[in-house]
């Protein structure tokens, strides 16, 4: 019943826009070695610089830019400098080692790689250790100004609340 999930299982594309290094030929998925490469030395300077942002100001002063599409309307989208939600996608996408995502599934693709696992893994290894020191949780009250405002007398306003049709405002 569900097509999509067939198709990701079997390690077929099912559409939306192709990740950098990729193109659409003749029904079938091919690489554009000159972004493919541009892929593979985000991925060596972010082993050098050691932080998206480092890459981020690498990348601008490069005049590295996202890849232009012609829309069929005429429209031109992307060309644009990258931006972190950017170069974090592109930093943890397995599609660049021949390898497709669905949900929590990685399943082997029919794409072919534009990189080798191991430049692969060493990325993903240090993404994941920058990431092990966050473990506080933010916004886990929910009075988020508890203790942040005061009065004109200098006294701490505390939260409180009504309710109405069964929906509860906070003040």
């Amino acid at each position: 019943r569900d097509k999509i999930a067939a198709s990701k299982r079997k390690g077929i594309w099912v559409g939306g826009n192709l990740p950098l290094g990729y193109r659409m030929q003749d029904g079938k998925i091919g690489v554009v070695e000159e972004e493919a490469e541009l892929v593979r030395t985000i991925y060596r300077r972010y082993l050098q610089l050691g932080s998206v942002n480092e890459l981020l100001r690498d990348l601008n002063e490069r005049n590295i830019r996202t890849k232009s599409r012609l829309l069929s309307t005429g429209v031109t989208r992307g060309g644009i400098p990258f931006g972190r939600g950017t170069l974090y996608y592109i930093l943890s996408n397995h599609f660049y080692i021949g390898e497709v995502k669905y949900k929590d599934e990685i399943l082997p693709g029919e794409q072919p790689p534009i990189m080798d696992r191991t430049l692969f893994d060493a990325v993903r290894q240090k993404s994941l250790a920058q990431w092990s020191h966050r473990t506080t949780v933010r916004n886990k009250a929910d009075h988020l100004l508890t203790g942040l405002l005061f009065d004109d007398a200098g006294h701490r306003m505390i939260p409180t609340h009504a309710t109405k049709a069964g929906v509860r405002y906070r003040y």
